[in-house]
């Protein structure tokens, strides 16, 4: 189960932070398209290997996982041959697509992982989503930034939060920034990824307050970010 949970962990933040580090697939966009008959994507397993509540944005869903004997080139090419996706982009672990019927959309996160060629992510919603309210537990937002999604995980006792902020700053200075931040509210780094020497976008941080709590920042330079907090019982 610790291997299905920071696998539903890595790819909500893939999700939620693709749109700053996309690669637009071409042939695709400004069409009609047509949900995925799951059965039609090449070496998926037809029932999902595991399933979580989730709550996003206030509205209760369920997120779906998938075992995919296959490759991310291979998912593209059924989808560009098969549908015609609302969105599809991707980038080199991963692609994200999105299909729309009425107002049913259904989304899709196919990402590449070591212990399998491809795990597939599905969420679908109905009719429109709220606007996020940023929950307290988390961080505070950067100056200026605007919540994009909050998604809460009750199993897990975790939650996740993607905002974007516009800041001219980049990642790594964004980082360095909140590591100073989460030093004087009690947290401890568990690397060196906001350090001069290596200056990376993302830490993971914990702390005891009493119960252990483990913190995910990720920033882009593009001004997006994400947060996910998990506590541990």
């Amino acid at each position: 189960m610790r291997l299905l949970s920071t696998a539903i962990t890595t790819a909500i933040a893939l999700a939620a932070l693709s749109a700053g580090a996309v690669v637009y697939l071409p042939g695709t966009q400004g069409k009609m398209s047509r949900p995925i008959a799951v059965s039609e994507l090449p070496g998926i397993r037809p029932k999902p290997l595991h399933t979580e509540k989730v709550v996003v944005n206030g509205v209760s869903m369920t997120l779906e996982l998938y075992q995919m004997q296959t490759t991310l080139g291979q998912v593209v090419r059924t989808i560009k041959r098969s549908y015609l996706p609302e969105h599809l982009s991707g980038g080199d672990d991963f692609v994200k697509a999105v299909f729309k019927k009425g107002n049913t959309k259904e989304r899709w996160l196919f990402v590449a992982t070591p212990e399998r060629p491809v795990t597939a992510f599905y969420l679908k919603t109905e009719g429109a989503i709220p606007r996020p309210v940023w929950p307290p537990e988390l961080p505070p937002l950067p100056a200026g930034a605007q919540a994009d999604m909050v998604m809460n995980i009750p199993r897990l006792n975790a939650v996740y939060g993607a905002f974007s902020n516009g800041t001219s700053a980049s990642g790594a200075d964004m980082l360095a920034s909140y590591t100073a931040r989460m030093a004087s509210a009690g947290w401890f780094h568990a690397g060196a990824e906001h350090s001069p020497a290596i200056r990376n976008s993302g830490e993971v941080y914990f702390r005891n307050t009493p119960e252990r709590q483990i913190l995910w920042i990720k920033f882009s330079d593009d001004g997006n970010g994400a947060f996910y907090l998990k506590k541990q019982k």
